[in-house]
């Protein structure tokens, strides 16, 4: 997780070389006390930051934006590997974004650009806690050992075929989940109740599936599934 919470852009590698950056603030975060926000550019111009990735497995990259700029003019985009996937303008407040993406290096860029006119409200964007995708996963690992890698959560019966129940080992203060499939497809997702709690997949076909789970200090972590 990227949360700018060292107060600065060395946590990890970002490229941030416009000729006006993106800078950290203070003001408003989405969490914590530093977000990220966009340089602060004049007319045609544009600010980039952004950062290579290798994921090794299908899963997915999110994170939350804010912007407020000339609607339909003045934008936040967001890019993977140079495709644009979405833009923002006008007066946004925090919103999470998701994007699934398959095992592969990857460079995912935010850039705030302006047109040749006009301006509104406080002419920039501002992105905040990114959660990268899963690190790397052992393919040939086997479901009991794989289970074992998840220090903060344990889950059963696994192969399931109708329930899994999720068991927290800290205070659930807020932890929620999400299921994918092999391929980075979000099928569900939601809150976790209590420390004790449970995810149909009745209506999954037969396979192997990813759980991620994240606690209420945005810790996430990732394990397999069989759906019989």
């Amino acid at each position: 997780v990227e949360d700018w919470e060292t107060a600065s852009f060395t946590n990890m590698e970002w490229q941030n070389n416009s000729s006006i950056p993106w800078t950290i603030t203070t003001q408003s975060p989405y969490e914590g006390t530093y977000c990220a926000k966009s340089g602060a550019i004049s007319h045609n111009g544009t600010t980039t930051l952004s950062i290579s990735y290798q994921s090794d497995i299908a899963d997915s990259i999110s994170f939350y934006y804010k912007v407020s700029s000339e609607e339909g003019y003045d934008k936040l985009s967001f890019r993977i590997n140079g495709t644009k996937k979405d833009e923002w303008s006008g007066n946004i407040g925090w919103t999470r974004a998701v994007y699934p993406v398959n095992a592969g290096t990857y460079t995912f860029t935010w850039v705030y650009s302006k047109d040749y006119y006009g301006s509104y409200g406080k002419d920039c964007a501002y992105i905040d806690y990114i959660s990268f995708p899963c690190g790397r996963i052992n393919s040939e690992m086997g479901i009991e050992e794989y289970n074992q890698q998840s220090s903060w959560f344990s889950i059963w019966p696994n192969p399931a075929t109708e329930t899994v129940h999720i068991q927290m080992d800290t205070e659930n203060n807020g932890c929620s989940y999400q299921l994918f499939d092999m391929s980075g497809k979000l099928l569900q997702g939601g809150c976790l109740t209590d420390n004790n709690d449970e995810i149909d997949v009745r209506n999954l076909v037969a396979g192997t599936y990813l759980l991620k789970v994240e606690d209420s200090n945005h810790q996430t972590q990732t394990t397999k599934i069989v759906k019989k």
